[in-house]
C-alpha cells in the first residue's frame, strides 16, 4: 500500500480517485458533504436535534466505510497502481 494512498484516504474519496475509482470517489465525497451540510444547516430547519445528530452519525459512518474502503482497495490493487 502505498503512502500516498493511506494520506489520502483521510478525505472521503480522494484515494479512491488517486486509484482509478474515481466514480466511487465522487460518490464518497458527494454524499459526506452532503450529510456534514445537513448537520450544519439543521437547527435551522427543525426545531430539534433528531436530524442533526441523524446527520453527524450518517456523515461519521460514511466516512469511515470510506476510509476502510480506500484502504482495502490499495490493498487489493498491490503494486499495480
Amino acid at each position: 500500500m502505498r503512502l500516498r494512498t493511506a494520506f489520502l484516504s483521510v478525505i472521503p474519496g480522494a484515494a479512491h480517485v488517486d486509484l482509478g475509482r474515481a466514480g466511487r470517489g465522487l460518490l464518497f465525497f458527494f454524499l459526506f458533504a452532503l450529510f456534514l451540510n445537513g448537520a450544519l444547516i439543521a437547527p435551522w430547519l427543525v426545531p430539534g436535534q433528531g436530524l442533526r445528530e441523524g446527520c453527524l452519525l450518517a456523515a461519521a459512518g460514511l466516512w469511515l466505510a470510506s476510509l476502510a474502503d480506500a484502504l482495502r482497495s490499495a490493498r487489493r490493487a498491490g503494486g499495480r497502481t
